[in-house]
């Protein structure tokens, strides 16, 4: 299974989930994109502009981010345990969930009339 990098590019990627995604490797499972696209597609149709700038701006708590951190700096070392690996791969799935829906949350935005 390949990596890929479906965090928003730039300054946003950054500042968005500071997940490191280097330790993200090829054995930890990642989202079908497809699937995930033909299943969102429609909910993302159904996005106030507010609920989508709200989406968009979505950022994970000091805390959670924290454990992030410190399980990409684990794996990094290579010195995860078998349950705090299935923790971050379900951080790192979820984090690509979000940020597939935050893409369309910005992709809707732009078409969207100013409120």
């Amino acid at each position: 299974m390949n990596k890929r990098r479906l965090l928003p590019s730039g300054a946003a990627a950054a500042s968005v989930f500071r997940i490191h995604r280097t330790t993200y490797n090829v054995h930890m499972k990642t989202l079908e994109t497809p699937v995930v696209d033909r299943l969102l597609d429609p909910l993302s149709r159904l996005l106030t502009p507010d609920v989508g700038r709200k989406v968009a701006n979505y950022r994970f708590d000091a805390r959670a981010q924290a454990r992030i951190d410190k399980l990409a700096r684990k794996c990094n070392e290579d010195q995860l345990t078998a349950e705090e690996r299935r923790e971050y791969e379900t951080y790192v799935q979820t984090i690509d969930f979000i940020a597939i829906l935050q893409a369309k949350a910005r992709a809707r935005l732009k078409g969207a009339p100013a409120d």
